[in-house]
């Protein structure tokens, strides 16, 4: 699952700016949301993607990177990351970044702390500094990275780092917020992504007041939405309908699990029992939601 911003200059193309059900748009792949100025729309056929649109897919890896390429326009980043903070957060997000191949700087204040991440990473470039001195990020060309990350214990310093860092041409800002009340604060002041760890805790503690059908709960746009995983009963009216026949209530299956592969389907497809289902639903409907399946 991914959400996508469309760019407001994109160019219409074979996807943006054309109905879904004659657009180019990846096979395993399905639109469930799209959020224009603030409004959801139900992605049924005779919708379409506009600029400035975002929306939430599901899809295999294979369709989540060619929807990458058509919302950036075909642009590939090389993945030259920065993380500011040495910590925990900031040692396990730079372990994957260099499992994927990145190039990753990490800088920390802390001597000792540098020293530690330097044996830890060796593959890394651990650079000892506060990242808060214009002349350190222009000495060390901060600004070509194509994207940098704040995990540093606190909020007041990330945003001050972040800040800067986007007037020295950082193009893509990444920032972990310790208080959830600041995540809005951070966007709203151009940091392009602010991520609060708590509401994954808060996540998980929500599937707890869902049906034990659920495995999964994610949460979308303060908690208005709900993506949920949940196992389908035998003894639904739903078994055995296409799908074009279902009603429409503003729910969207985007997926379906079925034994060990995953698939998107189509008007054709029906479900069957012990299918689990990966349903985008109003969080206000997804009680009703769990009855019905």
């Amino acid at each position: 699952m991914v959400e996508f911003e469309v760019p407001r200059d994109i160019a219409p193309g074979a996807v943006i700016g054309r109905r879904l059900r004659e657009s180019a748009a990846p096979y395993d792949s399905r639109v469930v949301s799209i959020i224009r100025a603030g409004h959801r729309i139900i992605p049924r056929g005779a919708e379409r993607i506009e600029p400035g649109d975002r929306m939430v897919v599901l899809g295999s890896a294979k369709a989540i990177r060619l929807w990458s390429g058509i919302v950036a326009s075909g642009e590939q980043r090389t993945g030259d990351v920065v993380i500011f903070g040495g910590g925990r957060t900031g040692v396990a997000i730079a372990r994957v970044l260099l499992s994927q191949g990145s190039r990753v700087r990490v800088v920390e204040s802390d001597g000792r702390r540098a020293h530690e991440i330097a044996e830890l990473l060796p593959h890394a470039r651990v650079l000892e500094a506060t990242g808060m001195n214009p002349d350190f990020l222009d000495r060390e060309r901060i600004g070509n990275a194509e994207v940098a990350v704040f995990a540093m214990r606190e909020d007041a310093k990330n945003h001050y780092a972040a800040t800067l860092a986007k007037l020295h041409g950082v193009p893509f800002t990444i920032a972990i917020v310790h208080d959830a009340a600041s995540v809005e604060v951070f966007e709203r002041s151009g940091i392009d992504v602010a991520l609060n760890p708590r509401l994954i805790t808060s996540e998980e503690i929500v599937r707890f007041a869902h049906d034990p059908r659920t495995r999964q709960v994610s949460m979308l746009e303060r908690n208005r939405f709900e993506i949920l995983d949940v196992t389908v009963r035998a003894d639904k009216e739903l078994i055995g309908k296409p799908f074009s026949q279902l009603p429409t209530t503003g729910t969207v299956i985007g997926a379906i699990v079925r034994g060990d592969k995953a698939f998107f389907p189509h008007g054709h497809d029906r479900l069957q029992p012990d299918d689990r289902v990966i349903v985008f639903t109003e969080a206000e409907r997804s009680v009703e939601l769990e009855r019905e399946l």
